[in-house]
């Protein structure tokens, strides 16, 4: 069986509001009490915000998440980035279902969550500069993460991350990830790579995969999506996508 992790996105879209009550694991209860009770500044400290109202907005989201007074809404739904938005155009609700049994969130608030989690919106990632009990997020979530990966041992682990999620395993469970690396070839030949190409990359080949309901590597390799085609690589850890541009 085929598990995915995939990243959080800062932009959100707040629809399909729920107003139910989470209980939050001791992890996220600290993070949540820690962060409530920072002033504008320490916010504007911490996520580097040039912005006052930005500061507020986040403050505002804070407390409320601590009154339980801020609604919930589904991490699939919430998260609007662009690898969700591509994810997210004409999707299957046959390919919704296989993301719901596939597909997992890595989160600096909540660790790894399903992709049909309810969650409360706010902005927190692994850059933020935060110290909980004299630990940064990555220390502090770095054992649930591997207990993530030691509980699914006999599952095969798609990587769709970067290195700032991909950094908070220990090294000895990252290498279990089989990462996937989205390339663009111009007329030349030359590979290029950047953000954007790996962020609509992993929403087209996500997409992809739900749409075909991939269950083996060699279903992934069989994928072919918006120009990307398998190439073969000498790492057996690593899947590459090439399009020619």
């Amino acid at each position: 069986m085929l598990r995915f992790l995939i990243p959080t996105a800062k932009e959100m879209v707040e629809k399909k509001p729920e107003k139910i009550k989470k209980i939050y694991s001791n992890n996220t209860r600290k993070i949540i009490d820690e962060m409530s009770q920072k002033d504008l500044n320490e916010l504007l400290s911490i996520y580097h915000f040039k912005k006052e109202e930005t500061a507020l907005k986040e403050q505002r989201r804070w407390r409320d998440i601590t009154s339980d007074t801020s609604f919930s809404y589904k991490a699939l739904d919430l998260y609007n980035g662009l690898m969700y938005r591509t994810l997210k155009t004409d999707l299957s609700n046959d390919a919704k279902k296989y993301l719901n049994q596939t597909t997992f969130i890595t989160t600096a608030l909540y660790g790894i969550i399903p992709i049909s989690e309810s969650i409360k919106p706010h902005r927190l990632d692994f850059n933020t500069s935060l110290s909980i009990n004299n630990q940064s997020l990555k220390k502090l979530w770095k054992k649930d993460y591997d207990n993530f990966i030691e509980s699914h041992e006999q599952e095969t682990i798609i990587s769709l991350l970067s290195s700032e999620f991909e950094t908070v395993f220990s090294t000895i469970n990252r290498q279990k990830l089989i990462k996937v690396r989205f390339y663009e070839q111009d007329h030349s030949g030359k590979w290029k790579q950047h953000s954007t190409i790996s962020k609509k990359g992993r929403g087209y080949f996500l997409k992809a995969a739900a749409m075909e309901e991939c269950q083996t590597i060699k279903d992934l390799k069989a994928l072919s999506f918006e120009g990307y085609h398998f190439k073969e690589s000498n790492n057996q850890n690593e899947l590459i996508y090439i399009r020619k541009v």
